[in-house]
């Protein structure tokens, strides 16, 4: 327990002095290089399962998109804060990142997460383990595989979460707790990974021995966790390459969504807003109010201010598929489009989980919707106006596509972030916006 506590104790005075550069990888410089994001509804997804109608694809999505919101809200809770092995979220994500590990390489892939901090996956020996369409990782036939000891290895154990020492061989272990009450406890260890032909030594990653998973669907074998503590991909990469960037097409346009690091990231020189800290390793931006069809809202900065206690503020979210806006400023936005529209009817429904729709009956479309407009944060003579494209807010129902929080949390989604390239620049503190017609040309 006291070695457990010590650990813990380095994790956090580290945490605390720098950005998560503090995991020892890679070891050899490193050009820059991109990868593919699949949405796990793709037919070209290893998730794909094309017995389901689009009916069920709909309702699916839509029971992920609410445990999303629930688990972002309860993440904020006191009691959450306050709980040594805090739950995060597993079975809600979008998308899936192909990857290759150990010596010799196997394939596999993971949820990319920019809300979870940690990289893991099934292992055998496995006690416990959930089904999965390829096979499980074995390290005892891999030659670059390593466990992290505690007594060698103390303060990279320190960093990855909820780690626990001493263990009967002497090994750091890790345990990880999902609201829905799947869970993955293992072995803390170092592995060779490969990504789209970069080969990346001694990378930081759990190996799931015992693993419960509640989702009737299928799920991949682990999580890409890409938020900014020590032990999440973007953060073990970003030693050498201090920016990452990503873009997310379209479901419907074909699949050209990717995440690129280094060099090849796309930082944009004009639309920037510094990143904020905050907590949990959540990408935490700056809104200063919205406006639509031009007239700026009447919503107190407030709003979209984060707290030291840990509550409010604005979040990039790649698990999020819709915005959520605190309250407050949903319903401020929500009835300044009802009042930009006299002409037309509306329709309030409080069990969908859309709440405004119109009706195409009566000539409704979205391009004669008023503009969504986002005025980001102007620290250091940094921000800009952002309007939202109509195709990002409305649906094939008419139905405007952000939704209402009511802990205080306001979530840019991926919905909302379509053929828009996002930058996040380390080095500098800053995240950038980019519009596209196309992921693949940015």
């Amino acid at each position: 327990m006291a070695s457990s506590f010590v650990l813990s104790f380095i994790a956090l005075i580290a945490i605390a002095i720098t950005i998560p550069f503090c995991i020892s990888s890679p070891k050899t410089p490193l050009r820059g290089f991109e990868t593919r994001l699949i949405h796990r509804d793709s037919p070209e997804s290893p998730l794909y399962n094309p017995s389901l109608t689009r009916a069920q694809r709909k309702e699916a999505a839509r029971r992920r998109s609410i445990a999303r919101q629930n688990f972002l809200t309860r993440r904020m809770s006191p009691a959450a804060v306050s709980n040594a092995t805090a739950r995060i979220d597993y079975n809600n994500g979008v998308y899936v990142m192909r990857y290759k590990i150990g010596t010799p390489p196997i394939d596999t892939y993971g949820y990319f997460d920019t809300a979870s901090t940690l990289i893991w996956m099934q292992c055998n020996p496995c006690k416990k383990c959930y089904n999965q369409s390829i096979p499980i990782f074995e390290p005892g036939k891999s030659s670059s595989y390593r466990k992290l000891m505690c007594d060698d290895d103390r303060v990279e154990c320190g960093l990855v979460p909820d780690n626990g020492c001493p263990s009967e061989d002497g090994s750091c272990t890790y345990i990880a707790a999902y609201e829905d009450g799947g869970s993955s406890e293992g072995v803390a260890s170092k592995e060779t990974f490969m990504l789209e032909g970069e080969t990346i030594p001694d990378m930081t990653f759990g190996c799931g021995l015992k693993n419960t998973d509640t989702d009737p669907d299928e799920n991949p074998p682990g999580v890409v966790g890409a938020g900014r503590e020590p032990s999440s991909l973007v953060a073990q990469l970003i030693r050498e390459r201090t920016r990452f960037s990503f873009c997310i097409s379209p479901f419907n346009r074909g699949n050209r969504s990717n995440v690129k690091f280094g060099s090849k990231a796309v930082i944009h020189e004009g639309n920037q807003t510094p990143l904020l800290p905050g907590r949990y390793g959540w990408y935490h931006i700056g809104v200063e109010g919205i406006s639509v069809e031009g007239t700026r809202l009447n919503i107190s900065e407030d709003v979209f201010r984060w707290r030291p206690e840990g509550r409010g503020g604005i979040i990039i979210d790649t698990g999020t598929t819709y915005t959520h806006l605190a309250s407050e400023a949903y319903y401020a936005v929500q009835s300044a489009v009802i009042n930009a529209l006299p002409n037309y009817k509306h329709k309030i429904n409080p069990h969908s989980e859309f709440l405004l729709c119109y009706d195409s009956d009566d000539g409704f479309h979205m391009n004669i919707a008023p503009d969504i407009e986002f005025h980001f944060r102007d620290d250091r003579r940094l921000g800009f106006d952002y309007t939202l494209d109509p195709n990002n807010v409305w649906n094939e129902d008419n139905c405007m596509t952000i939704k209402p929080d009511y802990h205080g949390l306001s979530v840019l989604g991926i919905n909302q972030l379509e053929n828009v390239n996002v930058g996040i620049d380390f080095q500098n503190n800053i995240v950038t916006f980019k519009d596209t017609d196309d992921c693949r040309d940015t």
